[in-house]
């Protein structure tokens, strides 16, 4: 099957119906059976990141087989942060991902929160 989706993977990943086949093989296929897929997915990560459907694709991404490289990459992008589906992947992060991914994810948002707290509680 992963052979027949390649070249397919960020296309069916942004689609409504597709998403879910995507996901779904993520959900059950072996490590080895991931890698071309895996592969085409981490070449599109923060667009799928930041579209309705592909952020979906990208927590099951996050929860069964992403390398931790991919997940500090994830957690260092400040665009997710305030995007309307990109936080969605930084929460799967903060769920599941690696200790260092974490800690990048603490230093992009602590100073963000802060900040905020400042503007609404002056002096």
């Amino acid at each position: 099957f992963a052979r027949e989706i390649t070249g397919s993977v960020s296309r069916m990943s942004s689609n409504l119906h597709g998403n879910h086949v995507i996901q779904k093989f993520l959900e059950v296929s072996s490590a080895v059976a991931r890698v071309a897929v895996v592969s085409e997915l981490e070449g599109n990560l923060m667009w799928l990141a930041k579209h309705e459907f592909g952020c979906r694709v990208i927590q099951r991404l996050i929860e069964h087989d992403s390398s931790e490289r991919m997940q500090v990459s994830l957690a260092m992008s400040s665009e997710l942060v305030w995007d309307r589906y990109g936080h969605h992947v930084l929460e799967a992060l903060a769920e599941g991902g690696s200790q260092a991914a974490r800690g990048h994810m603490e230093y992009l948002i602590l100073p963000q929160v802060y900040s905020i707290l400042a503007a609404h509680h002056p002096g």
